[in-house]
């Protein structure tokens, strides 16, 4: 028998006194996941020489003029996922919610121009194929809305994580007990 118990979670714990029927006075604490340093909001310059290494002559979201760097004016919202491309992490979900958004936005605007989405996906995996053509169906079909897939030096994951505007994450713990280290590393990279 075990001196002291730790969890990540304040359920995993709970499961453990429920399920497992370890006492509760034998935990000492609880120590929650944390991302690494790595994974922190990125100052302008930092995401400006990620995006011009990502994207060159079309960056299309900071600008370097003669007074410096700034954003550009009614740029689309970068939206992160990673992804292994498998049936448990179904993007037709993300995919629905971008057309519906896409489709206020053209309501709303009626036909001016302004700031859409730009959604990011990294990973591979199985299903990859199958939702880069779904992907693709969507860029000919929205206006408002870009998906893009790429695949990221080990490097710059932590950094692009820490540019992007928003954080979306399909994937679940394996306990299901507490967050998956992807939302963990969104959350210290300050994402909404």
């Amino acid at each position: 028998m075990c001196d002291y118990h730790l969890c990540v979670s304040r359920n995993f714990q709970a499961d453990l006194v429920t399920n497992i029927r370890i006492p509760q006075v034998d935990f000492n604490r609880v120590l929650y996941d944390r991302a690494t340093s790595k994974f922190k909001r990125q100052s302008l310059q930092e995401r400006y020489e990620l995006f011009c290494k990502l994207w060159g002559d079309n960056n299309k979201f900071i600008r370097k003029y003669m007074a410096g760097i700034r954003e550009v004016e009614d740029r689309d919202l970068i939206l992160f996922s990673s992804t292994s491309y498998t049936p448990e992490e179904d993007f037709t979900l993300v995919v629905n919610a971008l057309k519906l958004v896409d489709e206020e936005l053209q309501k709303e605007r009626n036909e001016r121009q302004g700031p859409g989405i730009h959604l990011i996906v990294t990973g591979k995996g199985p299903l990859k194929d199958a939702f880069q053509a779904l992907f693709d169906e969507c860029n000919d079909s929205l206006k408002y809305v870009t998906i893009e897939t790429m695949w990221l030096e080990i490097e710059d994951y932590p950094k692009l994580v820490g540019s992007a505007d928003l954080g979306v994450c399909l994937h679940n713990s394996t306990s299901g007990l507490d967050l998956p280290m992807k939302v963990v590393d969104m959350f210290a990279a300050q994402l909404g």
